[in-house]
């Protein structure tokens, strides 16, 4: 039959003070760091102070602008253009040495559709054709079900790049507010919040407030944020003239190409009282981009134009924060527990791994006499038998950890009661 106490014993914690300076040292090195980490890092840092609010909209307002006279290059000047090269123009689908000839366009016409709240497309090329109803006698007014557009006969396709596309430029105004949380920031207006663009890399290419742009106030008194289509294409790392043959394509700014361009708002301080932002535009893969606008220009005729560029599409993220008590409570309770942690690497490092790990084992791990022979005894010997334990472990770790040998004790411990008992600090049997 099994001996059930044993069986069934219970493992309860002791309290062993190891008087080693270098288990001691490891276990203040390791708590420190814990603490460190969990004031500076957890509470400081990620403002684990803060209830938290993930930002999931906001609003933005984007419009383009032409670039002025000033900045504006002559077809002849710009390297895209086969104007410049009138040998490599080329009317039809593909053109040579990626140029074709250009057309002046303002920001009314390039800005198509009309932006949205998220969304903004600027044309890089545009191919125009004519298209007649047929039969004859088909009009607006009078169309049925025979009735369809063609390509007028003697027309042809043209197909015309953008001139000054990469100067063109965007004003950004946009803001955010939370729903749970009581914090909001705009980049427009009166103090509005400080921002950056970015590359990929992390590298900022502008700054706001700043200095004067494009005739455009940039300081804290600023209408938005001016940034020109050249230094977001630079920002994504977008060759917009690349060549994409491999691809069986001609290149980004002949077939399109969607961009996103993330907002990260971010809080500023320990407190996080204020907020700013920065600009992160990526591409969207290689996914072309294009649309087909229709312009009525008469009763049974049309120009149909394709139009490619780049899609610009806003995305708003980041965190918005205010002090709360209970997730301060929740994180100093969550990070105070941690600190156990330090406690089981020592224990682990002392028990498995450093030199007097067998030692160690001894002092920490101890096993007890059967309760069940000692509930057997009268209480004077239970007594008596309890007193011997005490004599005999005092004395036996006396005489264990004797410098010298011949400096042990003579004495002798009081006899046990009970065969088989097992006297704990017999450190190295």
């Amino acid at each position: 039959m099994p001996n059930w106490n044993s069986v069934l014993g219970y493992s309860t914690l002791k309290v062993v003070k190891v008087k080693d300076w270098r288990l001691g040292v490891l276990h203040y090195f390791f708590q420190i760091g814990i603490f460190a980490y969990v004031v500076v890092y957890a509470i400081i840092l990620e403002k684990g102070f803060m209830f938290k609010e993930q930002i999931t909209g906001g609003s933005v307002s984007m419009n383009s602008r032409a670039p002025d006279s000033d900045r504006a290059k002559n077809a002849s000047d710009i390297p895209y253009c086969c104007d410049s090269e009138p040998a490599l123009c080329q009317n039809g689908s593909k053109p040579a040495n990626f140029s074709l000839g250009c057309i002046f366009w303002d920001e009314y016409e390039v800005e198509y559709p009309a932006a949205s709240n998220l969304e903004l497309v600027l044309t890089s090329r545009v191919s125009i054709s004519m298209q007649t109803a047929e039969p004859t006698g088909c009009t607006l007014e009078k169309w049925d079900k025979d009735c369809k557009f063609t390509e007028t006969e003697g027309t042809a396709v043209e197909s015309r790049y953008i001139a000054n596309y990469e100067d063109f430029t965007i004003r950004f105004r946009h803001g955010v507010r939370g729903e749970l949380v009581n914090k909001s920031g705009v980049s427009t207006g009166f103090d509005p919040m400080a921002g950056t663009l970015q590359t990929q890399t992390g590298r900022v290419l502008r700054e706001w407030p700043g200095d004067d742009f494009v005739g455009q106030r940039q300081d804290v008194n600023r209408s938005g944020d001016i940034i020109t289509v050249r230094e977001l294409l630079e920002a994504a790392a977008l060759n917009y003239d690349e060549d994409y043959s491999a691809k069986d394509e001609v290149s980004p700014r002949y077939d399109g190409i969607n961009m996103l361009i993330d907002i990260r708002y971010e809080m500023v301080g320990i407190t996080g009282s204020s907020l700013k932002y920065t600009y992160q535009p990526r591409i969207l893969s290689d996914l072309e981009y294009k649309i087909e606008q229709i312009k009525p220009t008469g009763e049974s005729t049309r120009s149909v134009y394709n139009r490619h560029g780049v899609r610009f599409i806003v995305k708003q993220s980041g965190l918005l924060g205010e002090a709360d008590p209970q997730a301060t409570l929740l994180t100093l309770v969550t990070g105070l527990a941690l600190l156990a942690v330090a406690t089981t690497l020592v224990d682990g490092l002392m028990q498995y791994a450093l030199k007097d790990r067998k030692a160690y084992q001894s002092f920490k791990t101890q096993e007890t006499p059967d309760f069940g022979e000692i509930r057997e005894l009268s209480d004077p010997e239970r007594e008596a038998y309890v007193e011997s334990l005490r004599e005999g472990y005092a004395v036996e770790i006396n005489q264990k950890h004797a410098v010298n040998p011949s400096n042990e004790k003579q004495g002798s411990a009081a006899e046990p009661l009970l065969a088989g008992d097992a006297r704990a600090g017999n450190a190295y049997e």
